[in-house]
């Protein structure tokens, strides 16, 4: 084998590489272990996607940990770093992820991301919105930061900065855009607008569940209280888990039907 990999028993690796390929992630998995003679990264790394396929994570942290003391080129310590952060944010670790993270160059749109979307996870929307601030000077138009900046607003009920940053979403996710356009000039009472981006946004996703929602909540602010129930209770037939916003809006239109 080519580019620096030592491996004892080359037909041993190949039947391993084979099982893996197939899906016989245990076996395979015993065999790399037993050629690992900590000396090839690449094995190593072999190890740690099968260990993050397993969802053994803690062990593919202890892998990536290994590769990144055995390699040097720049692009895959790259790759290893997201990896874990990626990692580390399904284990919940996010401090963890964050320590990793402050140590890389705070200028790197890349890791500015990701340190907005853990504190995004932390809930700590001041930080997040910092970072995605900072990412939208570097880069006025990163998908992630728009993105970030229009969940962040619209969270903390700032609608006139929501359609700000929903009319620069359109470019890149038209459907949250038209749907958060829609629901901020509803919370103004501004039903004119409000129709005017449902309309755009039932013709292209009329199917999608938050698109009903989106409906109930136009036919509640205009008043249309047995309409906006019929719908509402259409979703909950649905079967499926919903959020606190849908309950609010359910419960209240209940009690005013049940005057």
């Amino acid at each position: 084998m080519g580019g620096g990999i030592i491996i004892k028993d080359k037909l041993m690796y190949f039947w391993g590489y084979f099982l893996y390929s197939i899906g016989v992630k245990k076996r395979a998995k015993n065999i790399f272990i037993k050629l690992d003679d900590g000396s090839d990264w690449k094995l190593k790394l072999l190890l740690a996607r099968i260990n993050i396929s397993m969802d053994e994570f803690n062990k593919a942290l202890k892998y990536l940990d290994e590769v990144m003391t055995l390699v040097s080129d720049s692009k895959i310590k790259r790759i290893l770093l997201e990896d874990k952060i990626s990692i580390l944010f399904k284990l919940e670790k996010y401090n963890a992820a964050l320590s990793i993270l402050e140590k890389e160059d705070q200028d790197d749109v890349n890791i500015l991301e990701m340190i907005a979307n853990i504190y995004l996870k932390k809930d700590d929307l001041d930080l997040a919105e910092s970072y995605a601030k900072k990412i939208n000077t570097i880069d006025p138009v990163n998908e992630t930061a728009i993105f970030l900046l229009v969940g962040i607003n619209y969270k903390r009920k700032k609608y006139n900065e929501t359609i700000k940053y929903c009319n620069k979403l359109l470019k890149y996710d038209k459907e949250t855009a038209l749907r958060l356009l829609a629901n901020s000039y509803l919370e103004f009472n501004d039903l004119v607008m409000a129709e005017k981006y449902f309309k755009k946004l039932r013709s292209k996703y009329s199917g999608q569940l938050a698109t009903i929602f989106t409906h109930a909540r136009l036919e509640y602010k205009k008043g249309n209280i047995k309409k906006a129930y019929k719908i509402l209770k259409f979703i909950e037939d649905q079967g499926i888990e919903c959020n606190e916003d849908f309950y609010g809006i359910y419960n209240q239109v209940k009690k005013e039907i049940e005057k």
